[in-house]
């Protein structure tokens, strides 16, 4: 007997609407069927076709399923496994939106920012205007579902230098009516400013001041385009304000903290600690912004903090004593001054490297002993770590012959630290 193929259809059809049913069949008012998910119940309608129709959506939708849930998840390893299962996904189904929204979370949350554009420029490309679930894995904090897509595409694209297309997204946004969005002005400024554009960076930053006053990193942004601006009376009064919402530093340090372009972290960091009188540590950010940055529109403002901060980042001008030996301050600068020209010829390979030197001594009316002298690593920049190891003794060496000035009878202990970087 022989079934026409429209006959195969209307029999599998049912089969499926059979199977389907059977469950509703066996519920009893006693244990009422679990809570249906909102959108799973807007696909049901059309979810039988598509089974029977696209074999293939079975799988790719538990592919999905099985990545947004691992996303949701706080644990290591999560967004790896996520991303197998979504390239898998995409494989499956080319068109599939939704696969290649959760393939763009995955590549942003792992800062892979070409795969991350790629990947919400295809979601844009199938649904200019998508939308992703409220569904825990769907949403990245802090964002709305509205606008999620422009933000994530913008962020990514200014990652990967496309200003101009990153703006566009970020003005979107604004033009469907969520210009009060400060998290919107914050990024459109910075992007603003990586093209050179100041005067539209400061007011677009000013705005998101105004939205979002106790942010302190809207405050380090501001003091940025002040000081590229050579507006130095500004970008102090930023800085100060940045630094009473913020003193650790923290807004600046978070590993999870996104700047545009991303070497800028390095400028607002190193301007952060030149504001804090820490030379050296400003020192080493700025050399390292430069590496990183190339020459850019303000690397030229970078090189003349750089000129400006060397001599002040003299090892004799910052060395610190603690301990029960007193030592003129002086003095001990001098002291230090004398052994100068040999700490600079251990570090001087490693312009981007920090060191810390601390000396160790113990006094008797007798007995004059150096007891300890560790040369440590506080930043380290684009240096092979055997070459900064062997710096390291080098300094601990040239350490050993500091004359300490402790006069001959005196007992007690002293403590001496003191940072050194090439200049």
């Amino acid at each position: 007997m022989t079934t026409p193929a429209g006959g195969v259809l209307a029999l599998a059809v049912a089969a499926l609407v059979g199977v389907a049913a059977a469950p509703a069949l066996a519920q009893s008012k006693r244990y009422p069927p679990p809570p249906v998910d909102a959108d799973d119940v807007e696909r049901s309608p059309s979810r039988l076709w598509e089974e029977v129709l696209h074999p293939r959506r079975g799988h790719y939708e538990r592919l999905v399923v099985a990545a947004r849930d691992l996303l949701a998840r706080d644990r290591a390893g999560a967004v790896e496994e996520a991303q197998k299962l979504v390239e898998e996904a995409r494989q499956l189904m080319p068109d599939g939106v939704e696969a290649h929204w959760l393939a763009a979370l995955v590549y942003e949350r792992t800062h892979t920012w070409q795969a991350c554009a790629e990947a919400y420029d295809r979601v844009y490309a199938l649904d200019p205007d998508y939308r992703p679930g409220e569904r825990p894995g769907s949403l990245p904090a802090g964002r709305q579902a509205a606008w999620a897509l422009d933000y994530g595409l913008a962020t990514c694209m200014a990652q990967t230098g496309a200003y101009e297309r990153a703006i566009a997204h970020w003005t979107r946004i604004a033009g469907r009516g969520f210009s009060a969005e400060a998290r919107v002005h914050l990024p459109l400024g910075e992007t603003y400013m990586a093209l050179g554009r100041l005067a539209e960076a400061i007011a677009v930053l000013r705005a998101a001041d105004e939205r979002a006053s106790k942010q302190p990193r809207v405050d380090y942004a501001l003091a940025v385009a002040y000081d590229r601006n050579e507006m130095p009376g500004e970008a102090r009064r930023h800085l100060l304000a940045a630094w009473a919402k913020n003193p650790s530093l923290g807004a600046l340090e978070d590993p999870g903290a996104i700047f545009i372009p991303a070497a800028d972290g390095y400028y607002y960091r190193a301007l952060a600690h030149a504001e804090r009188g820490m030379s050296p540590t400003a020192l080493v950010f700025f050399r390292h912004y430069l590496a990183r940055a190339g020459d850019g529109p303000w690397a030229p403002r970078a090189r003349e903090h750089i000129a400006a901060l060397a001599p002040a980042a003299s090892s004799s001008a910052l060395v610190v004593a603690s301990g029960s030996l007193a030592v003129d301050r002086d003095t001990l600068g001098e002291a230090v001054g004398r052994i100068d020209a040999e700490l600079q010829a251990c570090v001087r390979p490693f312009p981007s490297v920090l060191f810390r030197l601390r000396v160790n001594l113990l006094a008797a009316p007798r007995v004059r002993r150096t007891v300890g002298v560790k040369a440590e690593v506080v930043h380290a920049f684009d240096a092979d770590d055997a070459a900064v190891a062997a710096a390291q003794g080098c300094l601990e060496g040239v350490a050993e012959g500091l004359p300490l000035p402790v006069p001959a009878r005196a007992q007690g202990s002293l403590t001496v630290d003191l940072p050194v970087i090439a200049r």
